[in-house]
């Protein structure tokens, strides 16, 4: 709400409180050190808000740039929707086969890196001059991308957690993941509303989004370092590793 305030009193008002009222549930409801982005479950999980931020803050708006910024029919949209979801399970397909012979890490890298690309693909996909097909393209790079980083992180945070403890852990991710969703989908709207008020070109507010979420992307390929499996979790693959099907059902 504050985000789409008219006036910059209120903005920082509203953003302001919403953020004061929301950093001590959200502490209290993660690992310590979430935040901080501390080596381990910490750093997944947050690198989980931050891979949802990076995605769909861009794939809300991809009808809109496909039809009310280029002019394109709904079938052009929902093609560029489904290539991102074919393209996720594809991704995800990968990662189930090598994840214990590359790490989490290098997956969730990856795949962050990968998403930026689409992302700043659908940027360029905006211009004029840009066959208008290049949505589709950019849409299946980024949810390659996404189906590389998604499930990794969620083994990171289970592996290391405590007996007992798996669905504490497990609500935290979800959390940061739908967390992640709404913040960015709610920053892009902002931008759209603001431009809308100003008089902006609609494309100009989607390049800033799709700049915004780059960035996100940026520091999640960066704190991907941070993950890692556990050494009793990293031994029981090395034993499996030979045969592609137990790796796969290990996994």
């Amino acid at each position: 709400g504050g985000l789409t305030a008219p006036g910059p009193v209120p903005l920082v008002g509203l953003v302001v409180l919403g953020l004061a009222v929301a950093i001590g549930p959200l502490r209290r409801l993660t690992p310590p050190g979430t935040l901080r982005g501390r080596p381990g479950p910490p750093a997944a999980i947050l690198a989980r808000g931050l891979l949802t931020f990076a995605f769909f803050g861009t794939d809300a708006f991809v009808t809109l740039a496909v039809q009310d910024v280029r002019g394109a029919g709904v079938a052009l949209g929902g093609a560029a929707l489904a290539a991102g979801g074919i393209a996720w399970t594809s991704g995800s397909w990968i990662q189930q086969h090598a994840i214990h012979r590359v790490g989490p890490a290098r997956l969730v890298r990856t795949g962050f890196v990968v998403v930026a690309a689409g992302v700043g693909l659908f940027s360029i996909a905006i211009l004029p001059s840009v066959p208008t097909v290049t949505f589709v393209a950019a849409w299946a790079v980024a949810g390659f991308g996404i189906g590389l980083a998604y499930a990794p992180i969620s083994i990171v945070v289970l592996d290391a957690a405590e007996r007992g403890q798996e669905g504490r852990a497990s609500t935290a991710v979800q959390l940061t993941d739908l967390l992640g969703c709404a913040i960015g989908i709610g920053v892009g709207g902002a931008l759209v509303a603001w431009g809308e008020r100003a008089g902006w070109d609609p494309a100009r507010a989607l390049h800033l989004d799709a700049g915004i979420d780059i960035l996100v992307a940026c520091a999640g390929a960066l704190l991907a370092s941070r993950l890692r499996l556990s050494a009793r979790r990293e031994a029981d693959a090395d034993a499996v590793a030979p045969t592609g099907a137990s790796t796969g059902e290990s996994t």
